[in-house]
C-alpha cells in the first residue's frame, strides 16, 4: 500500500445510478455482516443500498467517496495524471479493497471489536484528537466531507483480531521472535516479512503497521460559521445538538451528524476524546498560547 490519502464524504447511495433495484432500509448500526450488510433478496440482489454502492460505484469523487492523492501523487482528481510507476490501476484496486474493508469493519463490528479492534485501523490518538478539535471548535464541516482519511504505515505492528484475505497486501508474518512491548501493550517489536500467502492461514498470526490518521482539510467552517461564511451559531453548539434547541426537524448543526464512526468513537471511546483533550488543551486550546504564536508569526 503506497502513502494515498481516501478523503471521506457524506453519503450519497443514488439507486436510479444501479443496474439492479435495491431495496434501500435504515439500518442502526452496527449490523449483523451476514444477514444485514451483505445479504441477498430473493432475486439474488443486496439488501442494502449502502453495501451495493460501496463495492460497485467508483471512488472518484462523484458519488461519495473520493481518492486524493494516490500512486504517489499520479492519481487525483478522479483519474491518474502521470503514471511514473506503470502500477498505478493495480494499486487503485488495492485501496479500494482498504476502504471497503474498513467501511465493512465500521458498520458490522461489536461495540467491543470496535474499542478492540480500533488501533488495528487507525491511529486512536489522531482520530480522537481530530473528534475534540472539531468538537471544540464546533467545526460543522469537518465530520463528513472535510475529512482525510491518510493510510500509511506506523511504525508500528499490531496483530489483526480478524485477517481478511482482501488485506493480505498489507500483512507481515513473524521472521523470528517477536514480543509484545511491555512499555506499549498491543504494539510488537522483533523482525518482520511481508506475507506470501494469497488465502488466509488460521493457523498464522498476521500482523499489521498500517491504519488511518486523520489530517486537517478545508476547515473553513468553525466557531459558529456555516457554509456560507456566516456566523449562525453560538459558542458551545456540540455535534449532538441540532439548529433550534431540542428541535430534532430543524436539523443537526454538524453536517454529518450522523457519521456511524464519529458517533461511534463518541460512544465507545470517549475517554480516549477526553484524554488527547486534555492531553493539549493547554496548548492547542489556550486562546493565550495561540495568540503569543501569532505575534511570533
Amino acid at each position: 500500500m503506497d502513502d494515498g490519502k481516501i478523503v471521506e464524504g457524506s453519503f450519497t447511495a443514488n439507486s436510479s445510478e444501479a443496474d439492479i433495484t435495491v431495496e434501500t432500509t435504515d439500518y442502526l448500526y452496527p449490523i449483523n455482516k451476514e444477514t444485514e450488510w451483505e445479504a441477498l433478496d430473493e432475486n439474488g440482489n443486496p439488501k442494502n443500498m449502502r453495501y451495493w454502492s460501496l463495492m460497485n460505484e467508483g471512488f472518484d469523487g462523484n458519488h461519495s467517496f473520493e481518492m486524493r492523492y494516490a500512486c504517489k501523487g499520479d492519481y487525483r482528481d478522479g483519474k491518474v495524471v502521470n503514471d511514473t510507476t506503470g502500477k498505478a490501476k493495480a494499486q487503485l484496486a488495492l485501496n479500494t479493497k482498504v476502504w471497503q474493508e474498513f467501511y465493512t469493519w465500521l458498520v458490522t463490528s461489536t461495540n467491543e471489536q470496535f474499542v478492540n479492534e480500533l488501533d488495528q485501523w487507525a491511529v486512536r490518538s489522531s482520530v480522537a484528537y481530530f473528534y475534540a478539535f472539531t468538537h471544540y471548535y464546533t467545526m460543522i464541516d469537518n465530520r463528513a466531507k472535510n475529512t482525510f482519511w491518510h493510510f500509511a504505515q506506523t511504525g508500528k505492528h499490531r496483530i489483526v483480531s480478524r485477517p481478511s484475505a482482501n488485506l493480505l497486501h498489507i500483512y507481515e508474518e513473524a521472521d523470528g521472535e517477536v514480543t509484545e512491548k511491555t512499555t506499549e501493550p498491543g504494539v510488537w517489536e522483533g523482525q518482520f516479512k511481508p506475507t506470501e500467502d494469497t488465502v488466509i492461514d488460521s493457523n498464522k498470526t498476521y500482523y499489521t503497521q498500517y491504519a488511518f490518521d486523520m489530517w486537517a482539510y478545508d476547515m473553513d467552517t468553525a466557531a459558529g460559521i456555516d457554509n456560507n461564511g456566516e456566523l449562525i451559531f453560538p459558542y458551545g453548539k456540540e455535534d449532538t445538538d441540532y439548529r433550534v434547541d431540542d428541535d430534532p426537524t430543524s436539523g443537526p448543526v454538524f453536517n454529518g451528524a450522523g457519521s456511524i464512526f464519529w458517533s461511534r468513537l463518541r460512544e465507545n471511546c470517549n475517554s480516549d476524546i477526553t484524554a488527547a483533550f486534555t492531553g493539549v488543551s493547554t496548548e492547542c486550546f489556550n486562546p493565550n498560547n495561540l495568540i503569543v504564536q501569532f505575534d511570533r508569526f
